[in-house]
């Protein structure tokens, strides 16, 4: 009998009820646009997973130049690098909308991932997509134009492709656009594919004005 009420209880963990509940080294945390959720260098011993909002994840060189090496959405986690023994943050992670940002300590993670087959199962599922879509940005760096890598940016930023993400007043962010100078300008991406920067327009015909300036 008990083995069965055991087997029970562990037929009904839920992955997402365990993301979205404050319980056992997991706390929930606002962050507003542009703060610190952890900083290179900082001690490592404990996963993020953000609820709510987009996180920038940066790196920092011994001569002091930055470079951005990933964008996060509402859904993904951060910092998993404890898990393999990473005393420090190797890079820094800042709110680049208002976030919320779920906490959970590097042994109250370790435990439920060794426990619960349903949350360890989409963590590796989660963990190879993100793995899929680095190949795909090392690709994409290595052999495509520049215009066609900043269209593949604008759609990921804007969930493009998606299921169950739809941008009906479209995501707005400024951005760096290179056509024989710099310049900086607004642009804005729709669910649909199209583009708001000088007028709507789709991605083709959006990698052409840059093309002709």
């Amino acid at each position: 009998m008990k083995a069965v009420v055991a087997a029970n209880n562990l037929s009904k963990f839920d992955p997402k009820t365990f993301l979205s509940t404050i319980d056992g080294g997991r706390k929930i945390t606002a962050f507003l646009k542009k703060q610190k959720i952890f900083v290179q260098g900082d001690s490592s011993d404990a996963v993020f997973y953000i609820q709510k909002g987009k996180v920038k994840l940066t790196v920092v060189s011994k001569t002091g130049k930055e470079a951005t090496i990933g964008i996060l959405n509402e859904g993904e986690f951060i910092g998993e690098g404890c898990l393999r023994g990473q005393p420090l943050r190797m890079c820094s992670a800042t709110a680049m909308t208002d976030c919320s940002v779920m906490r959970i300590d590097k042994t109250s993670m370790m435990e439920v991932l060794h426990r619960e087959h349903a949350f360890s199962d989409m963590f590796v599922a989660y963990l190879l997509t993100r793995n899929i879509r680095y190949e795909e940005d090392l690709v994409d760096q290595l052999f495509n134009s520049s215009e066609k890598r900043l269209a593949r940016m604008l759609l990921l930023l804007a969930h493009f492709g998606k299921e169950g993400i739809s941008w009906t007043r479209g995501l707005a962010f400024p951005a760096f656009i290179h056509n024989r100078t710099y310049f900086l300008t607004d642009i804005t991406v729709y669910s649909d594919g199209l583009i708001d920067c000088w007028a709507c327009i789709d991605m083709s015909v959006f990698r052409q004005k840059i093309k002709q300036g």
